[in-house]
């Protein structure tokens, strides 16, 4: 996931985003618990270390098991409110995570990157307040102050 995303920035003229073991606990560790508990929206906080200044967040969850990293990234930069974030210089490390399973009674994989800046004031960005979209539709958020959530709904998209 990380290389595939690394190589959109690179031909981007991006600089790549540095994997974060941190980054990386997070996300898995998320993308597990969505599937556990069967529901897919954002915390009212992001699940990342507070040693990042700024943090963001993505999600997706696609229909089987085999939904594979190359798709997940092209369905995010085709929509108008995850392409900024993949896209932003504002993060300098990720993470990402996958989780299999069942979600609705169905096989189901989710997916989720986790974005961070180290140094400065907590603020994030993420999915917008949450927003909740069907199998192979991503979901952005943004957080801008600590405990303060700002929906913001993206444009629809034809996936």
């Amino acid at each position: 996931m990380v290389k595939k995303l690394n190589k959109t920035r690179h031909h981007r003229g991006l600089p790549p985003l540095k994997r974060s073991p941190a980054l990386m606990h997070s996300a898995r560790r998320y993308a597990r618990h969505l599937m556990s508990v069967d529901r897919f929206a954002h915390p009212a906080r992001i699940w990342a270390p507070p040693r990042f200044s700024t943090v963001g967040e993505t999600l997706m969850l696609g229909t089987g098991w085999r939904v594979k990293p190359r798709r997940a990234v092209l369905s995010w930069l085709r929509s108008g409110a995850h392409r900024p974030l993949l896209l932003s210089r504002r993060f300098g490390q990720i993470g990402a995570g996958r989780a299999r399973g069942r979600f609705g009674g169905r096989r189901a994989t989710i997916w989720v990157l986790h974005f961070g800046r180290r140094g400065g004031l907590r603020s994030a960005t993420r999915d917008p307040g949450g927003l909740e979209h069907g199998p192979e539709g991503p979901v952005v958020a943004v957080e801008t102050d600590p405990g303060k959530v700002v929906q913001v709904k993206p444009p629809a998209v034809p996936w």
